[in-house]
């Protein structure tokens, strides 16, 4: 077991290197669908084939997985790369083709990847490889996605037998072909793995193939706990912004209110009486309604301002107009004290009761 991971320095690519390593991998790009559609023709997807007296094993499984394409891409071309493709390490070493706004699925690049050794008696494996990802559609029109791999010795990897025991493997050209189905969220994926992990027995080549055929699923349940986490962080998110709407709310209710009652006071003519047994008024900052005692306390309140600034406009007047005055303090004395104040919803109700409004201090004006 390595206790360090392992790094590679890539060195700087010949004149057209790049050109010609593109040109390799798009060309088993298109091989891989040929492969795949004779190991379905053979039937390879029934059994892991293993070829005598070699380390050599192919095998092609079909499934279906609960994804779609760009939930692939996401995970493929992100930061769970390792994960997604089944090894213990792997480190991309060059990068050819990186998604684009005109072909957003479409990947090449060299990766040198290890897998762990399924048993202590034999030692770890290493690949390194061409991979191209890129979107196709196939014979029936139906739309897809594909990664494929194949082996191949470049100078920026050198083999690490010497320095940490590791068997360098072969991969022939192989990989997953995902294509869409009637329902919109689930693939039909097609895995077809075929490699020569040098000098490793055939039945344990068999393992290694078995479980190279399980990656849909494991990449299916990788995808599964990205979007339950993708949505958990969203539901947390919308959770404290209706909090947070909330509690502004509130507050702007509970500041209107008391504007809105301060403003009635200010505004209401003391001379004005209404009569009216349905009372409805706003009061406490909390948003709710004021009981019938609190509003009965409030109107009061405002009764006793409104007749003691009555008595001073009627004091004053009565210094230049006698008789006026006279019946002023008359019409004030025996008027009836305010009553509870009528909401704006109960006076549209048509109600039996009137508005009295006593404008006779206007004669003086």
């Amino acid at each position: 077991m390595l206790s360090e991971p392992i790094r590679f320095t890539p060195v700087q690519l010949y004149e057209n290197e790049r050109e010609d390593l593109i040109k390799l991998a798009h060309e088993q790009y298109k091989t891989l669908f040929r492969n795949v559609r004779f190991a379905q023709a053979n039937g390879f997807a029934t059994q892991v084939r293993a070829f005598a007296r070699t380390t050599r094993a192919t095998v092609c499984a079909e499934t279906r997985i609960h994804a779609t394409i760009p939930e692939l891409v996401d995970v493929f071309l992100g930061d769970r790369t390792n994960a997604a493709i089944g090894f213990a390490q792997s480190q991309q070493i060059y990068r050819f083709l990186a998604p684009t706004d005109e072909h957003p699925y479409r990947s090449c690049g060299m990766r040198w990847s290890l897998w762990h050794s399924p048993s202590t008696l034999i030692r770890q494996r290493d690949i390194v490889y061409l991979e191209y990802m890129d979107t196709f559609v196939d014979e029936r029109g139906r739309r897809g996605w594909a990664r494929m791999t194949q082996s191949l010795e470049h100078r920026s990897c050198p083999p690490l037998m010497g320095s940490h025991n590791v068997v360098r493997a072969f991969l022939h050209c192989c990989g997953t072909v995902y294509t869409e189905t009637d329902d919109p969220k689930v693939l039909e994926a097609v895995t077809y793995y075929d490699a020569d992990t040098q000098g490793v027995p055939p039945w344990m080549t068999k393992i290694v193939a078995n479980r190279k055929a399980k990656n849909p699923h494991n990449l299916e349940h990788l995808i599964r706990h990205e979007r339950g986490s993708k949505f958990g962080l969203e539901e947390a998110f919308e959770l404290q912004r209706r909090r947070k709407l909330n509690r502004i709310c509130v507050h702007c209710v509970d500041d209107f209110l008391a504007r809105t009652n301060r403003q009635l006071e200010l505004t209401l003519p003391s001379s004005v009486s209404f009569q009216s047994d349905d009372v409805s008024t706003p009061g406490s900052l909390s948003g709710r309604f004021m009981s019938i005692d609190s509003v009965e306390v409030s109107t009061i309140g405002s009764t006793t301002r409104s007749s003691r600034a009555e008595r001073n406009l009627t004091s004053s007047y009565s210094s230049t107009a006698g008789s006026e005055s006279d019946k002023l303090v008359g019409s004030d004395r025996d008027r009836k004290p305010l009553q509870k104040t009528r909401s704006r919803y109960a006076m549209s109700d048509g109600a039996s009761t009137t508005t009295v409004v006593d404008l006779s201090y206007l004669r003086n004006v």
